[in-house]
């Protein structure tokens, strides 16, 4: 697909857009003004990253909507997790509460076995993270808008936070026939045996919203390392 980041020096500000937005096309992909200038990026994340290194405002457009992964999963990690159907009954509960979801608020990102940690949460966005092995769900777990840390880096790091599942695997691992793994290597089996899919909000919906969608996969899931050994 491919984006394009609108770097406006004079309204200080970059905007990220997928590549044939709109939004671009409206303006022949120049800035007649001179106020500014556009540059193509393969990926979303080397568009945020370039937008981000230019130390101005940072604003995805809300026509194309750059950072909503596609919702269309060609083959689900596991018969037990199937993210297009979770999400589906999901839009169903929600809509129980009066909250009407749609595919431009709520999306899915698939990142199956081996997989790379994302590296950053999109800007206006809040998640609930799913990571499995085989047909076991391990962890369920939600971030904030500014929970970056949380959502890219913490559960691959035994001692980063409280309540991670490396380590959880450290501490239960047997539990799903996991014996030779260590500190040292906990992080290296995380990517190269679990599935992750995230679900990924608006902030606008707001974290009620994002606690409801925890709780539902929760109960759907059962996942072996539920929260803190504590509230068992």
């Amino acid at each position: 697909m491919g984006f394009t980041t609108y770097e406006n020096v004079a309204n200080r500000h970059v905007t990220i857009h997928t590549n044939g937005c709109s939004q671009i096309k409206k303006h022949g992909g120049d800035d007649k003004y001179g106020y500014g200038s556009y540059k193509h990026h393969e990926t979303f994340e080397e568009a945020l990253n370039y937008a981000e290194s230019t130390d101005l405002p940072v604003k995805s457009c809300s026509f194309c909507k750059p950072d909503s992964p596609p919702s269309i999963l060609i083959q689900p990690p596991s018969e037990n997790l199937d993210p297009v159907a979770l999400l589906e009954n999901f839009k169903k509960v929600a809509a129980l509460a009066g909250v009407k979801l749609t595919d431009s608020n709520i999306s899915i990102e698939v990142l199956n076995a081996p997989h790379k940690p994302p590296t950053k949460l999109p800007p206006g966005k809040m998640a609930v993270y799913v990571f499995a092995h085989g047909d076991k769900v391990l962890k369920v777990g939600k971030v904030g808008p500014r929970s970056n840390a949380r959502y890219t880096s913490q559960h691959y790091n035994p001692g980063s936070a409280p309540s991670t599942l490396a380590a959880s695997l450290l501490a239960g691992g047997e539990s799903i026939g996991l014996r030779d793994v260590s500190k040292d290597t906990v992080s290296q089996w995380i990517k190269e045996n679990t599935e992750r899919v995230n679900f990924l909000l608006d902030e606008e919906l707001g974290i009620h919203v994002l606690t409801l969608l925890e709780s539902y996969l929760h109960c759907r899931l059962h996942p072996v390392f539920e929260g803190h050994a504590s509230q068992k």
